[in-house]
């Protein structure tokens, strides 16, 4: 269990390290990537089609990865990921230097593919987990998920400016990404201990994905995950472009954000969701957070709207980030963990495949929308993500989930 969490702490670095540096690859004036009078519009379009490649991807290659596992082992499918990681990062890396966005796009192509660590995480942990401890071991995994974001950022957003610029553009963060990227095959080959295979074919296993996403306790959970999802995937995929454009913040301000995002989502892994499981029902912390999930767009909207008071603006942003953060972070703990708890051992790649199908298809169909109306009000996806959560809290409302952690 630790060695696993030592390896998503690695990966976790080495794909977050570039994630706010997205931001100014396309928006910036001063990037290799486009001609310096390049539209603001286009800029926008082609950052939502990027931060869209991965999801489409991973809508089939993240099932496949986790079904997968279930028969050749968890140790053999993570292999994969790291080196698509590496792959990733340096054909991005050559992509920023020599102002080639087929290159990024290759990068981001290869990576959305194949770059797919959470599932197969997730169904290790369920594998070293009995019902007990399965809650906890899953919010265990989210701090290391989110310890690895929150460095990630912050290591991306300090190198991404300094005396190296001239030379290297925006390269250097993704450059430090394959460093970590290397790390972590070896750290796999070194540590990492394969897992007993289970006897099941990838066949048996593709007809029991068909068989689970007509399982009604299932299709419940999913949904929810699918509303939650569009807020969540609105704000962390657009709040860099607000944060650049309406709050003018650098590189590095941006990546002591988004890893400081990150820092609370480990934070509430870590102590919300074993606090709130002694005292409330799985039902009562989704409600909860949810609302807390709306008075954080709610922040996030009204910070944007008095941004010529920047002290007030600013204090409204981080009481946003905190609330979303930590709200999401514990539903999707609970949502998981409800997931594992539905099917049988021999079944928990699959349903975390279902899980991540979802994701995928939210957090894709969110990037292309919102790099569409962003071009015309950068802060458009952010509304896209409020009407999401105000739905969620309808759901749950009238179709409460029946299924208890």
């Amino acid at each position: 269990m630790w060695m696993l969490l030592w390896v998503m702490l690695l990966d976790k670095i080495s794909v977050n390290i570039t994630f706010p540096i997205l931001t100014f690859v396309f928006f910036s004036t001063n990037s290799h990537l486009f001609v310096e009078n390049t539209s603001y519009a286009m800029r926008s379009y082609w950052y939502g089609i990027c931060l869209s490649i991965p999801h489409l991807l991973g809508i089939f290659s993240i099932p496949l990865l986790s079904i997968v596992s279930d028969s050749i082992g968890r140790k053999s499918i993570l292999m994969i990921t790291a080196v698509a990681a590496f792959v990733f990062a340096l054909s991005c890396s050559f992509g920023i230097l020599l102002g080639s966005l087929a290159l990024v796009l290759l990068g981001k192509f290869v990576g959305g593919f194949l770059s797919r660590t959470d599932a197969v995480a997730q169904a290790a942990v369920a594998d070293y987990s009995t019902t007990e401890n399965k809650l906890n071991n899953m919010a265990r995994l989210q701090v290391v998920i989110s310890m690895g974001a929150a460095l990630g950022p912050m290591l991306g957003g300090y190198f991404a400016e300094g005396p190296w610029f001239g030379v290297l553009n925006y390269a250097l963060p993704y450059l430090i990404a394959t460093l970590f990227a290397i790390a972590t095959v070896i750290f796999i080959i070194l540590c990492l201990k394969e897992d007993a295979v289970k006897k099941v074919t990838v066949k048996t296993n593709f007809n029991d994905l068909f068989q689970l996403l007509s399982y009604k306790p299932v299709l419940k959970i999913s949904f929810l995950l699918l509303l939650v999802q569009i807020s969540w995937g609105s704000y962390y995929q657009f709040i860099p472009p607000v944060l650049k454009t309406t709050f003018h913040f650098s590189a590095m301000q941006v990546g002591l954000f988004v890893g400081l995002v990150a820092l609370w989502l480990a934070l509430a892994s870590a102590f919300a969701v074993p606090i709130l499981k002694r005292h409330f029902q799985s039902n009562q912390i989704i409600n909860y957070c949810c609302y807390g999930l709306l008075v954080g767009m709610l922040s996030t909207l009204l910070a944007s709207m008095l941004v010529t008071n920047a002290e007030i603006a600013k204090s409204l942003l981080w009481v946003g980030a905190v609330l979303i953060s930590a709200s999401d972070v514990v539903i999707y703990a609970i949502i998981s963990t409800l997931y594992s708890n539905a099917v049988g051992e021999a079944q928990q790649g699959t349903v975390m495949g279902i899980c991540f199908i979802i994701y995928s298809i939210v957090w894709a169909l969110v990037a292309l929308l919102g790099g569409f109306i962003a071009g015309y009000a950068v802060i458009l996806p952010i509304w896209v993500g409020m009407i999401g959560i105000i739905l969620a809290i309808l759901w749950q409302h009238y179709k409460p989930l029946e299924v208890i952690a």
